[in-house]
C-alpha cells in the first residue's frame, strides 16, 4: 500500500513540473504581437487633438512638430522624401491607432495612417486634394476636416485665370470652383474615401 502511495505522489509531482515547465519562458501570442518598439518610439511623437481636427495643409507650421526620419524609423517612414513631420495621433473608435502625419510636397499635406495594436499597417490615405501649386494665375487652398463621428471632408478651392506668354493674367478667363472628397474612418480600421467631385461656385 506504501508503495502504491508513493507512486502517485512521484506521478503527481512529475505531472506538476512538466505543467510548470509549460507555461514558462513563451509569452502569449497576444502579449508578444503588441511588442513593437520602434512602433511605441515612433506614435510618443504625435499629439491627441480633440475632434473634430481642421487643417488647412499649406499653412502648416513645419517647425510645430517634429521630422520623423527614415533612419530611424524604417519601417513607418517610407516615402521618397525619407521623413515625414509628425501631427496627430486620433482618439479611435476601434482597437487599432491611427496617426495623422505630414507629407512634403509643394506643402504638407495631411496623410492617415492605422495600424493594428502591434504596429502592421491596416490602411494609409493623404486626407487631401493634392492639386496646390505656384502657376501663374492660379490660387488654392487645401482644408481637411475630421469630425467627431469619424466623417471626414477635405476639398481644394481653386480660382484660376489664364495667363498670356508675358504672365499677364487674361480677363474673362477667370474659374472659381471646389474639388472635394468625403469619407470615413471605420471601426475596423480602414479609410473610406470618396472619388473627387468637382463643384464650380460664384464669386
Amino acid at each position: 500500500m506504501a508503495h502504491a502511495c508513493i507512486k502517485l505522489l512521484i506521478v503527481v509531482v512529475i505531472l506538476i513540473i512538466i505543467a510548470g515547465c509549460s507555461n514558462t519562458g513563451t509569452a502569449p501570442a497576444s502579449s508578444a504581437k503588441e511588442l513593437n518598439p520602434q512602433f511605441d518610439s515612433f506614435k510618443k511623437n504625435f499629439v491627441l487633438p480633440d475632434l473634430p481636427l481642421t487643417i488647412k495643409a499649406c499653412y502648416t507650421d513645419g517647425h510645430k512638430f517634429e521630422q520623423l526620419t527614415k533612419e530611424k524609423y524604417p519601417l513607418y517612414v517610407t516615402n521618397e522624401e525619407g521623413y515625414v513631420l509628425s501631427g496627430y495621433t486620433l482618439k479611435t473608435n476601434g482597437d487599432f491607432t491611427a496617426l495623422l502625419s505630414f507629407f512634403p510636397a509643394d506643402c504638407f499635406v495631411p496623410y492617415l495612417t492605422t495600424y493594428d495594436r502591434g504596429g502592421k499597417k491596416i490602411d494609409g490615405k493623404m486626407i487631401a486634394i493634392g492639386g496646390c501649386g505656384s502657376d501663374c494665375g492660379f490660387t488654392c487652398e487645401e482644408f481637411m476636416i475630421i469630425r467627431a463621428d469619424y466623417s471626414i471632408y477635405t476639398s481644394d478651392t481653386v480660382t484660376y485665370i489664364k495667363c498670356d506668354t508675358a504672365g499677364n493674367e487674361i480677363p474673362g478667363t477667370k474659374e472659381h470652383y471646389v474639388i472635394y472628397k468625403n469619407g470615413k474612418l471605420l471601426s475596423s480600421g480602414k479609410i473610406e474615401l470618396s472619388g473627387e467631385v468637382k463643384e464650380m461656385l460664384k464669386d
